[in-house]
């Protein structure tokens, strides 16, 4: 209504050229009097709602304000719809999303105005559409063959925004497709088998059991049986025991790790300190250790095993059970390694096999958590199948973890019954044989697994050749594992090459499969590139 002259001076405040999508309302209050105008029926009642809920409650003498809302807002939060200064209509560009080929852009600023995109050899230019509200005026022009403009204008021509959008043209395609195999090879699942404690007669027979059967594993080895410390603090090594491992490493069928350097509880500070603990059948002791008693039982042993065993790396750490801290009262379920043993632990080792019981992703969501399988006397064969069965089937990681193997064990003791054992070793090596599952030290998964997670792979295509590179940012001097690159090729490629920066020819495998036609390749990490030529 126009009839006084507060609601004409509140009516010459609302825009006079904007459409239905639009709610505009003007306030004006003077000496109590009170003028309340809309665009329409809509914006009249939000208008009532703003009153109500940001005026009434304390009016001012007096009062000037003129606000809208869109259609869009008003349909999702009704009548108390958010209102904006009138203003904005005419200084701001309301974008409501922005798409490349369809999908949302996540790239996109309202702020930034320039984007950069680089397209492969043959990939088509995508197509850029700036979504926006109907009061909002687009244009759209090709500045030249690299460079694409979007301008948005409000609906009085008050402001204007242009963005730009740049295509710079590669020398190659991406390689769509190319990925870094989960589990070296290409193969199904990760299997890693671990003998605890270095005894000598399940360790002939298991050597023995290996060779039979391609298989390897590693063992993890309490130190003070290897070495002893002298009057002056020097490691002396016990040359018998020594000796015996080197004709066992020599095999080829074992290599090491660390299973602390005498098994016992190690406390939690790794400084002077006393306290009780529960061993593992629950009875309470008290304890006191000098200073770096976790130093030595952690670091000390790697220190002796690569003193013994120079050409093993000694990578993984093999976390003994040896009971918890406790309080006086002989209480449960208290830290078993605390966290300053995890950072010893860590400082020393790239992992550490534990005794969950499970099957493990790949890529480890813990380096330091790896579960193993506890080999029990009850078990059969057809239990640790089941396990393999289940890591081939994600893709995954099982360790199995042996402690003695015998004829008659008791089904409660942490042993394998040799009849079981022989069967389950022939099985495996069956899935090894014919590429099922990846058998390998557990030092090498765990290298694999990091550098698979941290692995990025450039795959690039010159239409004659295949550059590929892969970057992990790892230190080289340890994680220098190769990892298993499949490329897809055409259907007709019947036979391919690779050579490394300095011409050496890479070992392949060309493979065909429901899905295609692939390359396989083994890589170094953060190495040279391998170029690929096929025919």
């Amino acid at each position: 209504a126009t009839d006084r002259d507060l609601s004409r001076e509140a009516m010459a405040l609302l825009p006079t050229d904007i459409n239905d999508d639009i709610h505009a309302f003007a306030i004006v209050v003077k000496d109590g009097d009170i003028a309340i105008v809309a665009s329409n029926s809509v914006a009249y009642k939000i208008a009532g709602k703003y009153f109500t809920a940001n005026v009434l409650a304390n009016v001012p003498k007096e009062l000037t304000l003129t606000k809208f809302t869109t259609e869009a807002i008003r349909r999702e939060e009704g009548l108390n719809a958010t209102c904006y200064e009138i203003t904005d209509l005419y200084k701001d560009i309301f974008i409501e999303d922005v798409t490349c080929d369809g999908v949302t852009f996540d790239r996109f600023d309202a702020l930034i105005t320039s984007y950069d995109f680089l397209l492969g050899l043959s990939e088509s230019i995508p197509e850029i559409k700036i979504n926006h509200p109907s009061f909002v005026n687009s244009t759209s022009e090709w500045v030249s063959d690299e460079q694409f403009d979007i301008t948005l204008t409000s609906f009085d021509s008050s402001k204007s925004v242009t963005y730009s959008f740049y295509f710079d043209r590669l020398e190659y395609n991406t390689v769509s497709g190319a990925k870094i195999e989960k589990v070296y090879g290409g193969k199904k699942a990760t299997v890693v088998i671990v003998h605890d404690d270095g005894t000598h007669a399940t360790v002939n027979y298991m050597t023995q059991m290996f060779k039979m059967n391609g298989l390897v594993g590693t063992v993890g080895l309490i130190t003070n049986k290897l070495a002893t410390k002298s009057s002056s603090g020097q490691w002396v090594l016990n040359q018998t025991e020594v000796d015996y491992w080197k004709g066992i490493f020599a095999t080829g069928v074992f290599d090491v790790a660390s299973h602390s350097h005498t098994h016992s509880f190690w406390g939690i500070s790794d400084q002077a300190e006393s306290g009780y603990y529960l061993d593992s059948g629950n009875n309470l002791h008290q304890y006191s250790f000098e200073a770096g008693r976790i130093t030595e039982e952690v670091a000390g042993s790697r220190e002796i095993l690569k003193m013994a065993f120079p050409d093993q790396d000694v990578l993984m750490f093999i976390k003994p059970g040896f009971g918890r801290v406790s309080d006086a009262n002989g209480t449960k379920g208290m830290t078993q390694i605390s966290d300053k043993a995890y950072e010893i632990i860590g400082q020393n080792y790239i992992g550490m096999r534990d005794t969950d019981g499970n099957v493990t992703t790949l890529p480890l969501a813990n380096k330091y958590k790896i579960n193993s399988v506890v080999v029990r006397g009850s078990h059969t064969s057809s239990d640790w199948e089941s396990q393999v069965n289940s890591a081939m089937s994600q893709n995954a990681m099982v360790v199995f973890l042996f402690h003695t193997i015998t004829d008659n064990p008791s089904s409660t003791s942490l042993t394998g019954k040799t009849e079981e054992t022989d069967e389950f070793f022939d099985w495996l090596g069956k899935k090894n044989d014919n590429g099922d599952i990846w058998n390998t030290f557990l030092e090498d998964a765990m290298l694999y697994s990091i550098e698979y997670s941290e692995g990025e792979l450039s795959a690039r295509d010159f239409g004659d050749r295949i550059e590929l590179s892969i970057e992990t940012g790892l230190d080289t001097d340890i994680y220098n594992h190769p990892l298993t690159v499949t490329v897809p090729v055409g259907a007709d490629v019947s036979s391919a090459r690779a050579v490394d920066a300095d011409g050496v020819s890479t070992n392949l495998e060309i493979i065909t499969s429901e899905n295609g036609r692939f390359v396989r390749i083994d890589m170094i990490p953060d190495g040279s590139t391998v170029t690929l030529y096929t025919e």
